[in-house]
């Protein structure tokens, strides 16, 4: 992996250090907080749904015509990668904005916007968004962990059913804020008329479907593991993906570079081909790609081909339906549960999996040193 300037995707960390020998690993009996965390989104995504479904969207938000999503750390990444989903269900344009830039903007939106606010709880740059918001928007839903937070009567409380979070990075909360603000969108479709039948049933059975796909997905642990010892020994990685898989590819890099403290990058497949991402690739260099089974699939195969050339150590977290696709331009193929919704869900556990393993593999803390550090149950 290249260490050039002006890439048009930085990486995060700093020079890579020799790869410790032998590698800590968790002692026998214990599990961290971090991995309780990724283990309970198969039963925060119910309980979130069921939090959702009976809540009623004020007519100032039903009649909405347009969404702007405002948000920081996990949660923008959370926004970013229901973004896709959320104009697609909802029928309307949505916007993803920082909230420091946000609270920045001066400009009043456009007229029938709806500002959404995601949130874990008292985030600085997310209440002086807010307060912005208040001032700018129509209509305003904030989806957030702690309801005291938002307790602004202005505001539609839109509740993900995240608990405190003792890891050093968010895994379920992400996952309750990205089913959240795709309940949101399916509400907004279904009042708006926007949504046909055959989109509904296939969120609604994607929805269903992925608390099973994230307990699934648990249990190719050992797969994840093993493609993690490799990227701890690399002591680098480039996640690649399209669409959500973009914004997942961020939640990888941003993840494994804080718990691993190794050299990572994201970059779209497109940036792969032709463009300024090759740079990331080397001889060796981990390469891990989201594969949907869907219209960019041909592309993501083309940028995984692409990687090969240039000597990369090609992983693809893939559809069931797809993998046969995917053996001939990867090294490691890891065939997921569910389809659309419900895959993604299990991609992000993936994802989840392989940060907290190589963070393992390396002898890095991935809890809170108030939680119990590194080595304290």
């Amino acid at each position: 992996m290249s260490g050039k300037a002006g890439l048009a995707t930085p990486f995060l960390g700093g020079p890579p250090k020799p790869f410790p020998l032998p590698a800590l690993a968790a002692e026998e009996g214990h599990v961290f907080h971090v991995r309780r965390e990724i283990a309970a989104q198969r039963h925060t995504l119910p309980r979130t749904d069921a939090a959702l479904r009976d809540l009623v969207l004020p007519p100032a938000i039903a009649g909405g015509q347009r969404l702007v999503l405002v948000a920081e750390g996990t949660a923008l990444q959370a926004a970013h990668a229901a973004r896709g989903w959320v104009e697609q269900l909802s029928g309307l344009a949505c916007d993803v904005e920082p909230a420091a830039e946000h609270a920045d903007r001066l400009a009043p939106l456009a007229e029938g916007t709806v500002g959404v606010l995601v949130m874990r709880g008292g985030e600085a740059d997310s209440r002086a968004a807010y307060a912005r918001m208040r001032e700018r928007a129509g209509a305003i839903v904030a989806v957030i962990h702690d309801h005291a937070a938002a307790a602004d009567p202005a505001a539609l409380i839109w509740p993900a059913g995240a608990p405190p979070e003792q890891g050093l990075h968010a895994t379920e909360s992400v996952s309750a804020q990205i089913l959240a603000l795709i309940r949101l969108a399916i509400a907004i479709g279904c009042v708006r008329g926007s949504l046909d039948i055959e989109a509904l049933v296939a969120a609604e059975r994607g929805l269903a479907d992925a608390p099973l796909a994230c307990a699934l997905a648990e249990a190719a642990e050992p797969r994840f593991a093993a493609i993690a010892t490799r990227i701890a020994q690399a002591e680098e990685a480039v996640f690649v993906g399209r669409a959500w898989g973009a914004a997942l590819a961020d939640i990888g890099a941003v993840m494994t570079c804080r718990l691993a403290r190794i050299r990572t990058a994201a970059c779209s497949a497109g940036a792969l081909i032709g463009g300024d991402g090759m740079d990331l690739v080397e001889q060796g260099s981990p390469v891990i790609f989201c594969a949907a089974d869907d219209s960019l699939l041909t592309r993501t195969l083309d940028a995984a081909r692409h990687a090969r050339a240039r000597g990369a150590w090609v992983v693809m977290l893939t559809e069931a339906s797809c993998a046969a696709r995917c053996q001939a331009q990867a090294d490691e193929v890891v065939a997921l549960p569910g389809r659309g919704l419900a895959f993604m869900f299990a991609c992000l556990v993936g994802i989840q999996l392989l940060a907290y393993h190589a963070a393992l593999a390396l002898g890095h803390p991935v809890d809170r040193a108030e939680a119990g550090g590194r080595l304290r149950p």
